[in-house]
Order: C-alpha cells, then structure tokens, then sequence
C-alpha cells in the first residue's frame, strides 16, 4: 500500500503544496562572479566542502570551479 492510500484510509487529508517563496537557484553567475547558495561544487562523484582560504586553497577551488561549474549548459 503507499502513502497516498495509506493516508486515505485513516482519514487523513493533507494541506495543498505550498508555491516558492523565493528563487531557489543553487547558483547565480553575475558577471564573472559564481554566487553559489550553501553549496559548492558538485559533479557525480564528489562534493567539495569548506571555505577557501580556510579548508581548501584557492588552486582547488579555481580547479573545482573549472572542473565543474564550467560544464552547466
């Protein structure tokens, strides 16, 4: 049984979906800076985590960038 039906049966009836508050973009290229939303680059195999300068230096942030970002259509 799923959910839907499983819900139907106790009676339970759930509120309609919300639409978006906001614009839920991951990343917004403004010029020739990448403003990314809480994330950094990620590809099929790998996340990349941490702040530059701090956990990772700029060389593998610039290749993350470029090995990643510069793929998106």
């Amino acid at each position: 049984m799923g959910a839907t039906a499983r819900l139907a049966e106790l009676g339970i009836t759930l509120p309609p979906v919300l639409a978006p508050s906001g614009s839920y973009d991951p990343c917004v290229l403004v010029g020739t800076t990448l403003h990314v939303g809480g994330h950094g680059p990620v590809d099929a195999d790998t996340v990349t985590r941490g702040k530059v300068g701090k956990d990772l230096d700029l060389s593998a942030a610039r290749h993350d960038h470029e090995s990643k970002v510069n793929r998106a259509p």
